[in-house]
C-alpha cells in the first residue's frame, strides 16, 4: 500500500502484531464512518458474516453511517455467494444498502483458500495502487491474470477465478491522492511539552487540511480536525506529551482537500533524539534501466558521527537483506546527505525500500521507512494490425 495512504488495523487477535492494532466490530465501524477508501479483510467468512469473533455481520451494513464509499475486499469464504435468491451475501449488502456501504466489492461465491487468498489480495492490491488503469473492472481483469501466473496450482487457479465476484458498475474510475505536498516543520529535534509547529503549502483550491501526528505503528497520537486553508497556506500545532519517556520518534502527515482532490504530505521529528527522513531520490521516479542514489534530511542536537542508508529490494519480503550505503554532507539542499554510492537498476515492478541510520554521541537511531516502485519504460502502442503472409497471420 503507498504510504500516501493512512492505515487504520483492526485486528481481533494480536498474538503476532502490536497490541494497538487489536480491536472489534465497533472499531470497524468507526473507520468505515470515518471516510475510508479502501477496506480489505482476510480471515474466516460465510455468505453473511466476516467470522473472526463475529467482526461484521450483514446486520451491521444497516447501521453504517458512512458518506465515503470504499472499495471492499473480503478473502474469506462465500462472502459475494450472489448465487443465492435475494440478497444472501455481506458483499450484495454492502452495495445494495442505500446512501451508505460500498462502491464496489470483490470476493469469491465460494470457498476461499488461505494462502492462495493473499496472493490474489496482492494482485487486486497491485492493481489498484500500484497501476493507473482507467477503471475498476480494468484493474479486476488485470488481478485475475496476475492471480493466474503468480500462482501455481491448477485447483486454485480454477476455483478462485471462477469463482471471484466483483460486484458493482466496473466502469467506476479511482481517484488515489496525489502526494509530495511540501511540509515543514519550525523544529525536529523537541524535548516533552515543547510545541511543533507545522506549515504546509497546498494548491490553491484546497480548502481544509488536517494534521495527524502518527507513533511508529502508523497509530494516530493527536486528534485530526480540519483546519482552514487560506491561498493555500495551512499551519497547525502540536504539543509533544510529557507523559511518555524519549528518545522516540514520530511522523507527521498533513492531509488537504479540495473539491476534487486529496493532497498529502510527510515529515518526521524526534523528542529526544536525532530525527531522519527521506527527501528524494536521484533520479526522482527511479525506472528500470536506473542507478539510484538516496537523499535524506537529518536532524541532531548533537554532532553527526554518521548518515547511513539502508536500502532493499521487494519491501514485502521477510528474508530480503538491508544493503548499507554511506552517506555524505550534500550542500545543495540544506540539511541534507546523499548516498556516497548507488543502488544499481533494478526490474520494472520491484518495491525499493529504504531507511537512514544516524550515530551521534549520545546513541544510533533509525528513520521511518520509505520505499518506492521502480517505473518501466515508457512505451507506447501507436498501432497494431494483422497481416497475412503466406499461410501464417502475423
Amino acid at each position: 500500500m503507498p504510504q500516501d495512504y493512512r492505515a487504520t488495523r483492526v485486528y481481533t487477535s494480536t498474538q503476532t502484531v502490536s497490541i494497538q492494532y487489536f480491536g472489534g466490530t465497533f472499531d470497524l465501524k468507526d473507520a468505515l464512518n470515518s471516510g475510508t477508501q479502501y477496506l480489505h479483510f482476510f480471515g474466516h467468512g460465510g455468505g453473511r458474516i466476516w467470522a473472526d469473533y463475529n467482526l461484521f455481520n450483514y446486520n451491521d451494513v444497516a447501521t453504517l453511517n458512512n458518506q465515503t464509499y470504499p472499495i471492499v475486499m473480503s478473502m474469506c469464504c462465500y462472502a459475494s455467494s450472489f448465487d443465492t435468491n435475494g440478497i444472501a451475501s455481506i458483499s450484495e449488502a454492502l452495495v445494495m444498502q442505500p446512501n451508505k456501504g460500498a462502491i464496489t466489492t470483490f470476493g469469491f461465491s465460494g470457498l476461499g483458500y488461505m494462502y492462495q487468498d493473499e496472493v490474489w489480495a496482492q494482485a487486486l492490491t497491485e492493481a489498484i495502487f500500484k497501476h493507473d488503469f482507467a477503471t475498476i473492472g480494468e484493474a479486476y481483469q488485470f488481478a485475475l491474470s496476475r492471480f493466474y501466473a503468480m500462482n501455481t496450482s491448477s485447483t486454485t487457479r480454477y476455483a478462485l477465478i471462477n469463482a471471484a465476484a466483483m460486484l458493482g458498475d466496473p466502469l467506476i474510475h479511482t481517484l488515489k491522492p496525489v502526494g509530495g505536498i511540501p511540509v515543514s516543520a519550525d523544529n525536529y529535534v523537541l524535548a516533552p511539552g515543547d510545541t511543533l509547529l507545522v506549515s504546509a503549502q497546498f494548491p490553491s483550491d484546497v480548502l481544509a487540511a488536517r494534521l495527524y501526528i502518527q507513533n511508529g505503528n502508523e497509530v494516530e497520537v493527536n486528534i485530526p480536525y480540519d483546519l482552514p486553508v487560506i491561498n493555500g497556506a495551512f499551519n497547525a500545532s502540536y504539543v509533544v506529551p510529557t507523559d511518555i519517556n524519549p528518545p522516540y520518534l514520530r511522523s507527521i502527515y498533513v492531509a488537504g482537500y479540495s473539491p476534487t482532490n486529496e493532497y498529502i504530505g510527510r515529515s518526521a521529528f524526534g523528542v529526544g533524539r536525532a530525527a531522519a527522513m527521506h527527501h528524494s531520490t536521484i533520479p526522482s521516479s527511479p525506472a528500470w534501466n536506473d542507478s539510484v542514489a538516496f537523499i535524506a534530511k537529518v536532524f541532531s542536537n548533537d554532532d553527526i558521527l554518521s548518515v547511513t542508508c539502508k536500502a532493499r529490494v521487494d519491501s514485502a519480503g521477510s528474508n530480503t537483506t538491508w544493503v548499507s550505503l554511506p552517506m555524505q554532507p550534500y550542500p545543495e539542499i540544506e540539511s541534507a546527505y546523499i548516498t556516497a554510492s548507488k543502488i544499481p537498476p533494478q526490474t520494472t515492478g520491484e518495491e525499493i525500500a529504504c531507511k537512514y541510520v544516524v550515530t551521534t554521541p549520545t546513541g544510533t537511531y533509525e528513520s521511518l521507512t520509505s520505499s518506492y516502485i521502480t517505473r518501466g519504460p515508457d512505451m507506447q502502442l501507436g498501432d497494431i494490425q494483422l497481416e497475412e503472409i503466406g499461410r501464417a497471420h502475423v
